[in-house]
């Protein structure tokens, strides 16, 4: 499939970067960076760092930022949302869900109530924003409309369908995230672990009270970086 070819335009251009820093071919690979933070009622921007060391860092099992060492070479992105399951007790219960790319009012199914949106409304706000991507030395992308990256038809758990011909019953289709979320950046853009790296999302939405979720259901925004890792790209660039 097309999106598969993300890969190896990273790896091209990886290895073409760790070359000009002086390291082998191999120091190239191919990898995802993701990044997972709670969606907030009164905020409408987050500032993401990709850096693991980086203010904002977090211990999500789930979640996998930049380590300083290495560099990064980004040809494709994926922005959706995790409605996670919590627990009274234990807390989210981290990798029972999976992360949903549009706003399926059969996963975020809280109704209006006292605000003046549904959540599958406030949700949408998400890809009806913007993002941008910058490092400490310049701006790389500058508020890029997020819309491309909401996905529907074979990529998400949609309305309840019948079973095969002569049965009565009825069943979700299953989300298959089948790689076809990700979408081209329209070229490869490299971050290094040394650069506060950050992505900063905008969500457009003028009542965002439903937006969180509920008690046991927790919703998160989520970036996924594919791409290809330059292992200790870093350190060769601040020897060189």
């Amino acid at each position: 499939m097309w999106y598969q070819r993300l890969f190896g335009a990273a790896i091209e251009a990886a290895q073409k970067f760790a070359l000009a820093a002086g390291q082998k071919k191999a120091k190239a690979m191919p990898g995802e960076l993701i990044y997972i933070v709670p969606l907030d009622a009164s905020l409408s921007d987050y500032e993401i760092n990709l850096g693991a060391g980086e203010t904002g860092a977090t211990t999500i099992p789930i979640e996998k930022r930049l380590a300083f060492k290495d560099n990064f070479a980004v040809s494709g992105m994926a922005v959706g949302v995790l409605p996670q399951t919590v627990h009274a007790t234990d807390g989210p219960l981290w990798g029972s869900d999976h992360v949903q790319y549009w706003e399926d009012p059969n996963v975020f199914s809280v109704a209006i109530g006292s605000a003046k949106l549904t959540e599958s409304q406030c949700i949408a706000g998400v890809w009806n924003g913007y993002f941008s991507l910058q490092t400490n030395e310049d701006s790389k992308i500058v508020r890029m409309p997020l819309r491309g990256f909401r996905r529907i038809l074979q990529t998400q758990r949609s309305t309840q369908v019948t079973g095969f011909s002569g049965t009565t019953s009825t069943f979700n289709t299953h989300n298959m995230q089948d790689g076809g979320e990700l979408q081209s950046l329209g070229g490869v853009v490299k971050i290094a672990g040394g650069n506060e790296n950050k992505i900063n999302i905008h969500i457009e939405c003028k009542d965002k009270t439903n937006l969180v979720g509920t008690s046991t259901r927790k919703n998160y925004l989520v970036v996924v970086l594919r791409g290809a890792y330059i292992k200790g790209g870093t350190l060769a660039e601040l020897q060189g």
